[in-house]
């Protein structure tokens, strides 16, 4: 294949398409094993048999490993900056509804914009106390 060797994951069908010069529709038909049939006079099927249909700027196959970056390492946080975490978001959410909600929708508590659940998974999840801890403070 042109522009170098492609990913192991990479789409046969769809590289097939993209390097080809043949008419768009049929090697899609031919993947769907739809039977051939003659393009209609005057019908814009693609670009490859309608030149004018083609964009301004030329494109280049570029291969790229579809692998998603390596994630940088987060801290590892212990019970105790968990529970701080936890604290801090119900905190936030408490200033929050207070601040936006309460008065507008007095029948929706705290909890009813971010569930305790929710925001247990957020601590769970955090690297460490003190990355999120200025983000609350300035939302509040």
């Amino acid at each position: 294949m042109p522009g170098g060797e492609l990913p192991r994951d990479a789409d046969e069908a769809m590289v097939k398409l993209v390097h080809s010069t043949e008419c768009a529709e049929v090697i899609i038909d031919r993947h769907l094993d739809n039977p051939p049939h003659v393009p209609l006079p005057g019908r814009c099927c693609c670009n490859r048999c309608y030149p004018s249909l083609r964009p301004a700027q030329q494109y280049q196959w570029v291969p790229v490993n579809p692998a998603p970056p390596p994630s940088s390492a987060m801290a590892p946080t212990t019970d105790e900056q968990r529970e701080g975490i936890y604290q801090e978001l119900v905190r936030w959410r408490l200033v929050h509804w207070r601040n936006s909600w309460r008065d507008d929708w007095p029948q929706y508590g705290p909890k009813s914009l971010v569930s305790d659940a929710d925001l247990n998974t957020i601590a769970n999840h955090a690297g460490s106390s003190s990355a999120h801890r200025g983000n609350l403070a300035d939302t509040g």
